[in-house]
């Protein structure tokens, strides 16, 4: 039963990668935050993952820069990376909470 699980997983994770590299390269070109609201607001398939890839970037920026509900920590990281590129358009305080709350989730800043 085990190897049948995990022979499925691997099957999802391939099925997911050209989403997840598309979603990978679109938020690695993001510089502000209006840009990722954009994003989010479009996602360009209407499959499961890519709904779900797209609504946590949505909820990543809606929730003040804080771990999305079953985010992937590969996901926190491109969120760690975007925010770096964004964090000057933020608030002192928000900036330092958002910060906090990435450090907390994915390790060091």
């Amino acid at each position: 039963m085990g190897r049948r699980k995990d022979r499925e997983k691997a099957a999802k994770r391939t099925a997911n990668q050209p989403a997840w590299e598309r979603f990978s390269a679109e938020m690695q070109g993001l510089s502000s935050i209006e840009a990722a609201k954009s994003l989010a607001a479009k996602p360009p398939a209407q499959d499961t993952y890519t709904l779900q890839l797209y609504a946590h970037l949505q909820q990543f920026i809606d929730g003040g820069f804080t771990r999305p509900t079953g985010a992937e920590p590969k996901e926190g990281r491109l969120y760690r990376d975007f925010f770096r590129n964004i964090s000057s358009e933020l608030p002192a305080a928000q900036r330092a909470r958002a910060a906090e709350e990435l450090s907390a989730w994915l390790g060091e800043m």
